[in-house]
């Protein structure tokens, strides 16, 4: 049997495994959030193969509460990612978390926010290739007291490449998955101040627009990305008005992920 620690903002989980298609989906995954520290972990979980079954179990006080099962891997690492991500948010919750993507040069981010497959992951990566530094491809939380963003820097899994748009949400979630490794000095360490918000609008027959948005639109469109709003409220949206008043917003609608990243770099570069 194999544990491995995850850790981030000091908070640790625990997971055992007796597979080795397992341990290595979570050491490709979670490269950057592997810890040796000694901290006390908030939970841990069990990810084993018990004959032809994957079984996702929480240890609590010595029992073992069956969480999942599967016997598709595939299907069973991805409710692994979705269980250790989400222990992690949640005992995070000081911190508002978004649905988006992030990267940073001087201390300064760009946050990119769109739903699924609207390419979040995919231009965060041409920004690292660009030189910027790489915060999440997938959640980023904003601290409500500095209103600085912070990196969530699980490994970035980009949907391949296709030929024609999709629209309907189950074909996209279908779109098979690539792990693409970013160095450890390619990630950005400490929070980062908001240099720009960027929503992305992909759209098979759209022309590059880069549209300059008011406070009041970014604050709609903020929320609509947030995770754990209910937790927050007030001071969230305290947080997200003060925010958009001072950062430049835009919505950016485009059909070829290059012409958007060069859209981007001629705004923020």
């Amino acid at each position: 049997m194999r544990i491995l620690q995850l850790e981030f903002q000091h908070q640790a989980l625990l997971i055992e495994t007796n597979n080795l298609s397992i341990e290595q989906f979570v050491l490709s995954i979670f490269d950057h959030l592997l810890s040796d520290s000694q901290s006390n972990p908030i939970a841990k979980f069990s990810a084993i193969q018990s004959q032809s079954e994957y079984e996702l179990s929480q240890l609590i006080q010595g029992d073992s509460k069956l969480v999942f099962s599967t016997s598709q891997l595939d299907v069973f690492t991805t409710q692994l990612k979705y269980h250790l991500v989400t222990t992690l948010l949640e005992n995070t919750s000081q911190f508002l978390w978004f649905h988006a993507a992030a990267a940073a040069k001087n201390n300064e981010a760009i946050w990119l926010l769109a739903p699924p497959g609207g390419g979040k992951s995919s231009i965060v990566l041409l920004l690292v290739q660009e030189g910027w530094q790489y915060l999440s491809d997938d959640v980023v939380a904003l601290d409500l007291v500095t209103n600085q963003l912070i990196g969530f820097p699980q490994t970035p899994r980009p949907r391949k490449s296709i030929n024609k748009w999709i629209q309907d949400k189950n074909q996209i979630n279908s779109i098979a998955k690539e792990i693409v490794t970013i160095p450890i000095e390619k990630v950005q360490a400490s929070p980062c101040e908001v240099k720009g918000i960027v929503f992305l609008k992909y759209h098979s027959e759209s022309t590059i627009a880069l549209e300059k948005l008011s406070s009041s639109q970014a604050v709609i469109k903020l929320l609509e990305q947030t995770i754990n709003f209910p937790l927050h409220k007030q001071s969230a949206m305290n947080a997200l008005v003060d925010l958009s008043a001072q950062t430049q917003a835009y919505q950016l609608d485009y059909d070829n992920r290059n012409a958007a990243f060069l859209a981007l770099i001629q705004c923020f570069d």
